[in-house]
C-alpha cells in the first residue's frame, strides 16, 4: 500500500481482466497478513484502464511495466508462465481508509442492515463470512438457509453500504 500511495506503484499486474469495460471502476486494496500486514481492506483506487500484452514479446515494454508495478521483469515472466499475456491495471485516485473511523462507520452499516426486514439473517451471514471467518459465502448461504444468489446479493449490499459510509462510492 505504501508504494501505491506514494505513486511508486501505479500498475497492478493480473492474469485476467473483467468481461465488461472498467473505466473508472473502483477496486478495493487488501493487505494480507503476511509480514506485518493487517489482513483487511485498507484502501481503494480507480482503474483508469487495463492493458494486456505478452511480456516475452516486448522486453522494452516489460521493463517499463516492471518498474511501474514494482516487480522485476523476471517476476513478471514467471507470473505469466503458462498464460497468453498479463493484464496491467492502471491505478489512479488511490485513497487509504482512515483506521480510526472504521469501527464507527462499520457500526453504521450494521445498524442500517439491521433495520431491513431480513436484517438479522443478513447480519448472521455477514458475521460468519467477515468476522468469524468460519464460512465461505457459499457455506454461509447454506447455514443461513438462503440461496447462494441471495447471499451474494446481501453480501454486496452490505459492502456497498459500508463503502458509502466511507464515501468510497
Amino acid at each position: 500500500m505504501r508504494r501505491i500511495l506514494s505513486g511508486e506503484k501505479c500498475l497492478e499486474v493480473r492474469l485476467s481482466r473483467p468481461q465488461r469495460p472498467v473505466h473508472d471502476a473502483v477496486v478495493w486494496l487488501y493487505e494480507t497478513k503476511a509480514g506485518e500486514g493487517r489482513g483487511r481492506i485498507i484502501g481503494r483506487a480507480l482503474v483508469s484502464g487495463i492493458r494486456q500484452w505478452n511480456v516475452y514479446r516486448n522486453p522494452a515494454k516489460a521493463a517499463a511495466c516492471a518498474k511501474m508495478s514494482c516487480m522485476s521483469v523476471e517476476q513478471m515472466e514467471n507470473y505469466q508462465r503458462g498464460h497468453r499475456c498479463l493484464c496491467f491495471w492502471e491505478l489512479t485516485e488511490v485513497q487509504e481508509l482512515d483506521e480510526h473511523s472504521a469501527p464507527q462507520l462499520k457500526q453504521l452499516g450494521i445498524e442500517e442492515t439491521r433495520r431491513l426486514d431480513t436484517g438479522e439473517e443478513r447480519l448472521r451471514m455477514i458475521r460468519l463470512v467477515f468476522w468469524d471467518r468460519t464460512h465461505t459465502l457459499e457455506g454461509a448461504a447454506m447455514t443461513c438457509h438462503v440461496s447462494y444468489v441471495t447471499a451474494r446479493r446481501w453480501h454486496g449490499k452490505f459492502i456497498r453500504c459500508v463503502a458509502e459510509k466511507f464515501n468510497l462510492v
